[in-house]
């Protein structure tokens, strides 16, 4: 759940953090990144250029520390999203130059840490946040199982009249980003488990399994075997949410429990595959009160630079017109990347289709939308 503070708020928590005695007692630092994109977008009755924010992975400053203490490691995060012309708030019919900016907490938790494992208390992301993401490309920006940068277009239909939009047919199941207590048990083999308790009762459970097979040199001359010589880094999550009290609302009916997972696998000559999967109960009957997608995508990494194809398909999602009814959707695209660790730079394009299949009788199905995108992000620590 977003939270929207002021701009007088952040300054009243930097002068807290920055001056005051008493709170730099442990040791903290600043870090962020901006992430700005230009979208060209085609809804088939419309196209427009314009220049975003990219909600996928938004422009974002972050503030953290930490202090050891006899075997108990205490510390905390507060981190904010700061977008101008957020891509998962505009469409393609932008009436002006700017959205008027806005201040999003991200976080502002603390946490307890040890052998035992961690615990995070306060705004955050919950056990399953990222769960349908796992991504070894290296073309994560430019295109993956996530359609914030997308999800504001409307589809039209012949007329020009609106048929709901991207996200109305396409979602990665994940967790939220909410107030919570979350508990991460310590890695055990590579594997994590995590679980957290949130606002209105929203649980999740979430595991996480990473591995390192090998010695990754991640160049293919130099590797022993062209396909599996030199190592791999394998990288799986799976996660579960339910909320009977207060579902999260999706058009005009309710999520009452999904689960999501992901794997990727990435090959010391440069070849990845990625994967997810994920799935959605809804509290009504009929033909949609259950939907379900998968995703793929096929990579080759070389050096700092990326290059990947994906496809993806929903099935029985609500109609945006007849939520009773079913809707279809399919998309599929290629993306390039290319990243500076120092100073950590990424550039990035994409080039998407995103086509939605009605199930009402007699009705024809909207025009395809048709995205091209390109970025760039800087981080700093």
């Amino acid at each position: 759940m977003a939270r929207h503070v002021t701009t007088s708020t952040l300054l009243a928590l930097a002068a807290v953090f920055l001056f005051s005695e008493t709170a730099i007692a442990i040791d903290y630092k600043i870090s962020g990144q901006v992430n700005r994109m230009i979208r060209f977008a085609d809804d088939g009755d419309h196209s427009d250029i314009q220049h975003l924010d990219n909600a996928a992975n938004q422009t974002r400053l972050r503030l953290k520390g930490g202090e050891q203490l006899d075997g108990l490691k205490v510390g905390f995060k507060w981190e904010t999203g700061l977008a101008s012309n957020a891509s998962d708030s505009l469409g393609i019919n932008q009436t002006s130059n700017d959205d008027g900016g806005s201040f999003v907490t991200r976080h502002a938790d603390l946490y307890f840490s040890g052998r035992w494992g961690k615990v995070r208390l306060g705004q955050g992301n919950g056990a399953a946040r990222y769960a349908g993401r796992a991504d070894n490309s290296g073309t994560e920006l430019a295109h993956g199982n996530d359609f914030r940068h997308v999800s504001a277009i409307q589809y039209k239909d012949s007329g020009g009249f609106t048929v709901g939009f991207v996200d109305d047919v396409f979602t990665s199941y994940e967790g939220s980003r909410d107030d919570r207590l979350r508990y991460d048990s310590p890695k055990l083999g590579g594997l994590k488990l995590k679980v957290s308790h949130g606002v209105e009762d929203w649980t999740e459970l979430g595991l996480a399994y990473s591995l390192l097979v090998g010695e990754m040199v991640n160049s293919s001359e130099e590797s022993s075997s062209w396909l599996f010589g030199g190592g791999a880094e394998v990288d799986f999550r799976l996660g579960y949410t339910m909320n009977p009290r207060q579902p999260q609302l999706l058009g005009s009916t309710w999520i009452d429990s999904q689960w999501t997972g992901s794997g990727s696998v990435l090959l010391a000559n440069g070849f990845n595959f990625t994967g997810a999967y994920g799935q959605q109960e809804l509290n009504t009957t009929g033909p949609a009160d259950e939907n379900s997608a998968w995703y793929v995508k096929l990579g080759y990494k070389t050096g700092a630079l990326g290059y990947s194809v994906d496809y993806g398909q929903s099935k029985d999602m609500p109609d945006p017109l007849q939520p009773n009814e079913t809707a279809d959707g399919t998309h599929y695209g290629l993306g390039v990347q290319y990243r500076l660790d120092k100073p950590g730079l990424d550039l990035y394009a994409s080039y998407k289709t995103y086509q939605q299949e009605r199930s009402v009788t007699g009705v024809p199905d909207p025009d395809d939308v048709n995205v091209f995108v390109v970025g760039s992000r800087i981080q700093f620590n």
